[in-house]
């Protein structure tokens, strides 16, 4: 075997390795970018509304707070029962939006508004 037949081998078999270790890169990013795609359509959108789901409790859980106070004026203790109100409402879509998606939200709202209605604010019982 000359110099040149040995050349050609050697690129030949380089040649092929690239196109193996190619191959095994593109599959690998196909997969990785379905992975992905799987991801954002199935747990974004619970994660979202989950988020949403605790931050309007943690909303209504201040007003609940203004609403236990005894020491506070009329207004303030009719704005905070409509501040929790309005909040729950915002909680049922949220919760409404990750049962959707995935099982559990609704009985730990279902607390919650047992809880608020423990409170006295009457439009959480009737929920």
């Amino acid at each position: 075997m000359n110099l040149g037949r040995k050349f050609q081998v050697l690129l030949t078999i380089a040649l092929g390795f690239l196109i193996v270790v190619g191959a095994t890169v593109l599959y690998g990013v196909s997969s990785l970018s379905s992975h992905v795609d799987e991801y954002s359509k199935e747990a974004v959108p619970s994660l979202e509304a989950l988020s949403g789901l605790a931050t309007a409790v943690g909303i209504a859980s201040g007003g609940a707070s203004a609403v236990e106070n005894g020491a506070l004026a009329e207004e303030a203790h009719q704005a905070g029962l409509a501040h929790v109100t309005a909040q729950l409402a915002q909680a049922e879509a949220d919760a409404a939006a990750f049962e959707k998606r995935r099982h559990g939200a609704r009985p730990a709202l279902e607390s919650f508004t047992r809880e608020l209605g423990a409170l006295g604010i009457k439009e959480a019982v009737n929920r």
